[in-house]
């Protein structure tokens, strides 16, 4: 990927506080790709939207947008309406694992890796 190019990634979270700042680590210590880090805080009833605050007021990269609890399907259609980089990957917390799905704007092909 150039550095023209970049890549937004959408990040759905409700009740992930005990994942969220490992999920956030992982995706800022990364490479240098130009990044847009969408949140959407869906409802949570823990410590996850003080969480992704605290993050989007130390890196620019990450905007966070809270909302009533809809689902996880609601908060990616929401986090996918608001990207604005050309390549888009869904970062995915299950039992502290992530798993990151890649959309190929290229080819329009979906893939899913444990990261």
């Amino acid at each position: 990927m150039s550095a023209s190019e970049g890549l937004s990634v959408i990040i759905p979270v409700h009740n992930s506080g005990k994942y969220i700042a490992d999920c956030l680590n992982r995706i800022i210590g990364g490479d240098k790709t130009p990044l847009k880090i969408i949140c959407i805080g869906d409802g949570s009833t823990d410590d996850s939207a003080q969480i992704l605050d605290k993050y989007a007021a130390q890196d620019t990269r990450i905007r966070v947008f809270h909302k009533p609890n809809c689902g996880a399907s609601s908060a990616r259609n929401t986090s996918i309406e608001l990207a604005t980089m050309p390549f888009i990957t869904d970062e995915k917390q299950r039992s502290g694992k992530i798993f990151r799905s890649r959309l190929h704007f290229t080819t329009g092909k979906i893939s899913e890796e444990l990261t």
